[in-house]
């Protein structure tokens, strides 16, 4: 399968902000869509996968911040998404909006996952931001708990569909998730150009939450699947396990 974009982050360096000009080469597809606004950060950091980078994302709390992609073609056809994720912490009060996004365009929403406060669930919205309640999982994320999220979404401002997927271990198999949940005639953006990696909140209350994300990608052919690169701890500071083949 070819995907649209894709992106290891190994080609960084420990403890690195994350910019255009390094996030390509070894990783993959650069992020071209990087806004770290003041207090937040966004770097290279060794604790998640064996041996490998990830992208994390600490909060400052008053001030979003993101990296991503833009150009990815208008689309409106089925796309999918995967990342490997782990959250430091649940919000205590508030949301951690935009987790992840895909967006029409920088200000015009497509479809988000959030985290909304004391819960620990993944809830998603639409183009104007409304929860999408048959979306809303029923598993608890733990904090420091490595999982993999994939989705499919197909946009249209009136008849949009979408499914996701939740993995309690980032090298699952595909068939092996522990939730998935689905809905249609939803309100999203027409099309997808854009996607958004942790784009934070701007309350105070999220200041210095941190998450992380690996291993993302997006394609038009079908579902990603898990990234056999790599064998990723279920949990962050695990001790390195070496890739078995």
């Amino acid at each position: 399968m070819a995907n649209l974009r894709a992106n290891t982050l190994e080609g960084g360096s420990q403890g690195t902000t994350i910019s255009t000009a390094n996030s390509g080469g070894v990783s993959g597809d650069a992020y071209d869509l990087i806004s770290i606004g003041s207090g937040n950060t966004f770097i290279y950091d060794d604790v998640n996968e064996a041996g490998a980078l990830d992208a994390k994302f600490t909060s400052g709390g008053t001030t979003v911040g993101h990296i991503g992609w833009s150009g990815l073609g208008a689309l409106a056809v089925d796309t999918w998404f995967r990342s490997h994720f782990a959250i430091s912490a649940t919000p205590t009060v508030g949301t951690w909006f935009d987790f992840l996004s895909f967006r029409v365009a920088a200000g015009t929403r497509c479809f988000n996952m959030k985290f909304p406060a004391n819960s620990g669930l993944i809830t998603f919205s639409d183009a104007a931001d409304a929860n999408i309640a048959a979306l809303a999982s029923v598993n608890g994320i733990v904090p420091g708990k490595v999982y993999r999220i994939e989705w499919r979404v197909l946009p249209s401002a009136t008849v949009g569909t979408a499914q996701w997927w939740l993995y309690a271990s980032p090298n699952a198999a595909i068939s092996d998730y522990i939730e998935t949940k689905s809905a249609s005639t939803l309100a999203l953006g027409a099309e997808i150009s854009q996607l958004r990696i942790g784009n934070g909140a701007t309350a105070a209350n999220i200041a210095g939450l941190s998450a992380w994300y690996d291993n993302i990608a997006i394609s038009t052919d079908g579902q990603i699947g898990p990234d056999d690169r790599v064998i990723a701890p279920d949990y962050i500071n695990f001790p390195k396990r070496k890739l078995r083949r």
